[in-house]
């Protein structure tokens, strides 16, 4: 991660997007400023630890633990995570739903800002 460049992070983080555009672009931005900074090898140890802490955990069967009401939001274009693992997660969790956001990548957040509230207020509003 310490010989990144703005090119191969490109490379690396542009496909998390569904839509190329303005919400993209500003991530990118985001992300290359952070090279430049004089703290990007602690944040560069810092994300290596999350990766591992992700790869090294396999919580599936904790899921049916979860008493609360659960909303999976999943884009029906995430690479990362394809829309069968959450229908998977959906099958353990006890008071879990899904909603599907068409036309959304692993970036839900950034590229359906206006469908992901949306579903959260009307997920909100249908909770006890």
């Amino acid at each position: 991660l310490l010989a990144l460049t703005p090119s191969v992070q490109r490379m690396m983080l542009g496909p998390i997007f569904a839509k190329s555009g303005p919400a993209q672009e500003r991530y990118l931005a985001k992300q290359d400023a952070k090279l430049g900074r004089a703290d990007f090898p602690a944040y560069a140890r810092a994300l290596v630890r999350s990766i591992h802490l992700v790869l090294s955990q396999y919580l599936l069967e904790r899921l049916n633990e979860v008493r609360c009401p659960t909303l999976l939001l999943w884009g029906d274009r995430d690479i990362i995570f394809p829309v069968e693992l959450a229908r998977h997660a959906l099958e353990h969790l006890p008071d879990g739903r899904l909603k599907i956001l068409p036309g959304g990548g692993h970036a839900l957040q950034l590229d359906c800002p206006e469908e992901v509230v949306a579903a959260i207020e009307e997920f909100h509003g249908s909770s006890p």
